[in-house]
């Protein structure tokens, strides 16, 4: 539901919590603004990577777009998900081919 309070802090941990426990870069994009009718769509759009925000969006702003970037290293999500034990033997297989 759009019309739901504290909506982003679930948005949030929901991607913290998927990129920390397998690691990963996520990606996060959301409309901001009315749709003409009763909904408002809040943007705040966020850059998330092996469990940390590295950019986001303000949520609510008189701007029509915002743009956020971030340099993700993308060494660092492999060395992450290598030392998890799930994908430890994985990543090394990948790392001598």
């Amino acid at each position: 539901s759009h019309h739901e309070l504290r909506k982003l802090s679930t948005r949030m941990e929901l991607m913290i919590s998927a990129t920390r426990k397998c690691g990963g870069v996520y990606l996060y994009s959301n409309q901001r603004g009315c749709d003409g009718g009763r909904t408002y769509y809040d943007g705040s759009a966020m850059i998330v990577v092996n469990g940390r925000i590295v950019a986001q969006a303000p949520q609510f702003d008189v701007h029509d777009v915002n743009l956020i970037t971030a340099t993700v290293d993308l060494e660092d999500v492999r060395s992450y998900r290598a030392s998890n034990p799930a994908f430890g033997i994985q990543a090394a297989r990948k790392a001598t081919e």
